[in-house]
């Protein structure tokens, strides 16, 4: 008995669904979220061993992550960049000096 959902011809590879794995993701993330879109307790067992990674990653920077979101405007850029005295990038700060020897263009 064939327990195939698509027909051989349409499914060409034995990796998991690069889609389905970011869907997934996202799922199991909502899960440490304090007001979850979605709640998928199921999410993490589906996990691929490198979204399994990149979940634990994400979920030890979180609590940064959550700080960050509660600073506004140039509280949040200093936060972000190290410029705690407030200040924060303007249209009148000059661009970078080009790398020597690189091809910069």
């Amino acid at each position: 008995m064939n327990t195939r959902l698509l027909p051989p011809a349409l499914h060409l590879s034995e990796r998991p669904s690069s889609t389905a794995q970011w869907t997934t993701l996202g799922r199991a993330l909502e899960l440490g979220h304090p007001e979850p879109i979605v709640v998928d307790g199921f999410a993490p067992a589906f996990l691929s061993r490198s979204s399994r990674a990149l979940y634990r990653g994400l979920t030890a920077a979180d609590p940064v992550v959550r700080r960050a979101e509660r600073f506004d405007g140039d509280q949040a850029a200093g936060a972000l960049t190290g410029m705690t005295d407030g200040s924060a990038l303007t249209q009148d700060t000059p661009a970078p000096a080009p790398l020597a020897g690189g091809n910069n263009g």
